[in-house]
């Protein structure tokens, strides 16, 4: 991630962020864009250290955790993790990291639609 490979390499692009399905020229057009999108700045632990813990959501605040089946940047374990911290259940939908990039898109916008639909107020 930090050394961005997935710039030049379409397969390393593929398989870090989108699916099998995504079609060659979308994949080429993303990694285009991805490649336009600036430098990576790693991240500084002590800054982030002193922002934990991040405190839970309040109290009745609607909270959707989504994770795709074939994410691999953000893993099985930590969407459960943060589902569980935020006291929901996790939606899982077939797909890749860039789900709302990827051909099942639509699988990732229904599973928000449906979510949505769910929520009544929010306080």
């Amino acid at each position: 991630m930090v050394s961005r490979a997935f710039e030049q390499d379409a397969a390393l692009c593929r398989a870090t962020f989108f699916s099998e399905s995504l079609g060659e020229e979308q994949l080429v057009r993303y990694q285009a864009q991805m490649a336009g999108s600036g430098k990576t700045q790693l991240l500084d632990l002590r800054t982030l250290n002193a922002s934990l813990p991040v405190p839970p959501p309040p109290p009745g605040l609607p909270v959707l955790v989504l994770g795709a089946e074939s994410d691999a940047v953000v893993d099985r374990e930590g969407v459960e993790e943060t589902s569980r911290w935020v006291k929901t259940k996790a939606v899982w939908v077939p797909g890749a990291h860039d789900i709302m990039l990827d051909a099942d898109w639509h699988s990732a916008a229904e599973a928000l639609r449906g979510w949505l639909n769910t929520v009544n107020t929010i306080p």
